[in-house]
């Protein structure tokens, strides 16, 4: 008799595995030998190799007939099975330099109680910085006004080709929040009450509030290479502020972005208000950065950075990085589809994070080491319910 030759899929190391033998084997009258050191087992009565597979490799499998009434068994067939590793446990974890500057934790929490709301954020060192032994590139801001009314989310994310760019992120953060506090912003609720969202003056003040605050985060980093010796580049950083303020006549958000990191509310109705769409250049991860001072020369430009939106209600407002956005939305087409925002909302629910307005931050940290393949990146983001 020959023996049969065939080719079973691939298996994955750690993952539940299933091969199926009825179109190589006319029967099941066989025994298998080779299975018992990969953790696999025979199923007769499904003609199937299933398990969870405990190893990586090659592993040769031979089918022989039973043995019985003193008759030796005759190999049938045999085949190669290829189980790979699992391509999460081929991701190692380095500590960056203990003396480096401005070090990073790997993750960081926030939480803030507003006047009917939540803020929630968190941020975690990609795998692929992990893997390099490098610091979180990543950072956010959260802040609340005291008179209950407005709240600021803020997400900044350094630039990988920056050596200094964490800090670049942790300054744009600091500053634009610290730039906040100390504008007139119930001279801008009075404004929307008086004249409107889209009045001249509405979006003077916004100008002055928003675009204020980047060109302010935008000088301070200059000034802190300077001091050091160094040049802004060196700081380059994305920046993505989203101002909500829970006025008498609705929901009130504004929002302001330098680069790749998107702005969104999704309304009551589920459906999204996009207030910064990522800019994205002709090469793979090329946009603008807060360091780059000709942005700062064309007023007209900063305004038209500048989106904003009065809503009746809403599920909730998110400011993220790439390292979000390109692994769930992937486009910026795909920002703008219901479905897409549907399906990420129930994403955040079934893991824990979002119960109907209640937020998790520690749940919303777990989420954060999501598996997407190609997507490794430093991951930030801010949620408001």
């Amino acid at each position: 008799m020959s023996v049969m030759h065939f080719r079973l899929p691939n298996a994955v190391a750690g993952k539940h595995y299933e091969g199926l033998l009825h179109e190589f084997l006319p029967d099941n009258s066989f025994v298998v030998e080779g299975l018992d050191i990969m953790g696999l087992e025979f199923d007769a009565a499904q003609m199937r190799l299933h398990g969870v597979p405990t190893q990586s490799g090659e592993f040769r499998l031979r089918f022989f007939t039973s043995s019985g009434n003193g008759i030796d068994p005759e190999l049938l067939a045999e085949t190669l099975l290829i189980i790979n590793p699992d391509p999460k446990g081929m991701w190692t974890s380095i500590e960056p330099p203990a003396d480096s500057p401005f070090p990073s934790p790997a993750e960081r929490l926030g939480r803030l109680e507003t006047n009917g709301n939540t803020l929630v954020a968190a941020s975690k060192r990609g795998r692929s910085h992990a893997r390099e032994g490098k610091f979180r590139e990543d950072e956010f801001g959260i802040w609340h006004h005291p008179d209950g009314i407005w709240s600021l989310m803020l997400v900044s994310d350094g630039a990988g080709s920056a050596e200094m760019s964490r800090q670049g992120a942790a300054t744009a953060c600091m500053q634009a929040l610290a730039y906040i506090e100390g504008q007139d912003l119930q001279g801008l609720a009075e404004e929307i009450a008086r004249s409107g969202l889209d009045s001249i003056a509405t979006r003077g003040r916004l100008y002055h509030i928003l675009s204020g605050a980047a060109f302010f985060a935008h000088k301070e980093i200059r000034a802190a290479a300077s001091n050091a010796g160094g040049h802004s580049r060196d700081y380059a950083c994305t920046f993505a502020m989203l101002l909500h303020g829970g006025l008498p006549q609705g929901h009130f958000f504004a929002g302001f972005g330098i680069g790749d990191s998107p702005l969104a509310v999704v309304d009551g109705d589920g459906i999204p208000h996009i207030l910064h769409l990522p800019e994205e250049g002709d090469f793979s991860g090329q946009t603008n950065f807060l360091t780059q001072p000709e942005l700062f020369v064309d007023a007209s430009a900063l305004m038209a950075r500048i989106q904003s939106c009065l809503l009746p209600d809403f599920r909730a407002a998110f400011a993220m990085t790439d390292g979000i956005y390109d692994a769930w939305f992937e486009t910026r087409s795909g920002l703008g589809k219901q479905a897409s925002w549907a399906a990420f909302l129930d994403e955040l629910a079934s893991k824990g994070v979002m119960d109907g307005t209640a937020l998790n931050e520690g749940k919303l940290l777990e989420w954060l080491d999501f598996w997407s393949i190609g997507n490794h990146d430093d991951r930030t983001i801010v949620i408001l319910a």
